[in-house]
């Protein structure tokens, strides 16, 4: 029988199944204010931490780069002007920024997953990488995907067949759009799947922001 998922404030994370009812009509992309002088800032990325990405042997064959705009203009707010790039290993001494042709998508932490579904373990699928290394650091086994909370590739569907999954989901549209797509498309191959929101009302508020707040994985 297909899975039923709803997004509710619920305390999130007592690990729940339940149905989605996400009217996406509703699901309005707000557009960007514009910066407080009126005028866009000249962006000075710095690159503030790298992740490795792994295969199944544990050999790195991609990274995710996180950037911080380090700006005067872009200093304050949430601190929280970043952007993603990736790179791609084509050797032990190459890296480039475009994707090779035939290259495989891998999981985060490929590797723990694995493990962790052939144990039976309960396989945690985070927003970001960040998130993934929290939940990690917690005895959890962690992952997430590149490219973005919207953009799950087809090729990471069957790395999940038969794992018992709860996906953490960020409180904002990106995160309720997501919901939807990963329940569509992972239900038919994982043994049992699990939507959680953090307990945070705040909106884009994430599993970091959950723990820090206090909270626990059983609140």
């Amino acid at each position: 029988e297909p899975i039923r998922l709803v997004l509710v404030a619920l305390p999130p994370l007592v690990l729940h199944d339940v149905a989605l009812q996400i009217d996406l009509r509703f699901v309005h992309r707000r557009q960007q204010p514009p910066h407080a002088s009126g005028v866009q800032p000249e962006h000075q990325w710095q690159e503030v931490t790298r992740y490795p990405y792994t295969d199944a042997q544990g050999v790195v064959v991609q990274y995710v780069v996180r950037e911080e705009c380090a700006a005067p203009e872009c200093v304050g707010g949430d601190g929280r002007h970043k952007r993603f790039t990736q790179l791609f290993v084509t050797r032990p001494d190459r890296v480039v920024r475009r994707r090779p042709e035939g290259f495989f998508q891998v999981l985060y932490r490929a590797p723990e997953v694995i493990a962790a579904i052939r144990a039976g373990e309960t396989v945690w699928l985070m927003e970001g990488e960040k998130d993934a290394d929290r939940a990690a650091a917690l005895g959890l086994a962690a992952t997430t995907n590149a490219q973005g909370a919207t953009s799950f590739p087809d090729d990471l569907v069957p790395e999940l067949a038969g794992a018992d999954l709860v996906v953490m989901l960020d409180r904002d549209e990106a995160g309720f759009a997501r919901a939807v797509d990963l329940h569509d498309r992972l239900s038919p191959v994982v043994k049992r799947l699990r939507l959680l929101l953090p307990r945070s009302l705040e909106e884009k508020s994430d599993f970091s922001d959950h723990l820090d707040s206090g909270a626990t994985i059983e609140d």
